[in-house]
């Protein structure tokens, strides 16, 4: 019975993959990305945002059973933190944010979808502190907001916001759209040599 639903699934998929993805839909997403090619950035952005949902789902669902080979329940396990252990963090006094309740990409949702997945996301944050949190950080899924976002956060108890842009932050006037650095623009070893974030955070100008 499962063989015949994945394959129901894929005769399903198949029609709107091949009807979606035209020259057109590769000139949008087939972009070179800061740290992949083109076409891994194009299987990218069909699977997160430009096919269907029900398409994208069963096209990641058969793909995460091909390639895993476990229970997705099973490999979160293994692979992120429990709420146990985000306590943990905060009890040692890390600050925990948030990033989302599905991570999806907030620009893509209506203003009453965009409210309850901020909401979502507070909820979570008030079961890792123990209670509801203020001036919360927020770190957008996939870069991605919109004027709604920066209206509806602050609301929530948010206080700053980041992006995916690649800068350092001079100060807070826009609190809700900082740049940020991502682990991979920093050094890898203790014995690197000194990067040009650092060199620019200790001088008075910032990155172009």
């Amino acid at each position: 019975a499962s063989a015949s639903t994945a394959s129901s699934k894929r005769r399903q998929a198949r029609p709107c993959f091949g009807g979606f993805v035209n020259a057109a839909v590769k000139r949008q997403y087939a972009h070179a990305g800061r740290f992949d090619g083109p076409e891994v950035i194009f299987i990218k952005r069909v699977l997160q945002r430009g096919l269907p949902e029900p398409v994208r789902a069963a096209i990641t669902a058969r793909l995460f059973e091909e390639h895993a080979g476990a229970e997705e329940a099973t490999v979160a396990q293994e692979l992120y933190m429990d709420l146990a252990q985000l306590r943990a963090m905060v009890r040692a006094g890390m600050e925990v944010g948030g990033h989302g309740a599905d991570h999806v990409w907030l620009d893509s949702l209506s203003r009453a979808d965009q409210t309850h997945e901020i909401e979502r996301t507070a909820a979570f944050l008030a079961r890792v502190h123990g209670h509801r949190p203020a001036g919360w950080v927020m770190c957008y899924p996939f870069g991605a907001y919109n004027a709604d976002t920066l209206d509806l956060l602050p609301d929530a108890g948010c206080a700053l916001g980041l992006t995916t842009r690649v800068d350092l932050v001079p100060d807070l006037r826009a609190p809700f759209e900082l740049a940020r650095l991502d682990t991979n623009d920093l050094p890898f070893s203790g014995d690197a040599p000194v990067s040009q974030w650092t060199r620019l955070a200790a001088s008075v100008g910032t990155p172009a």
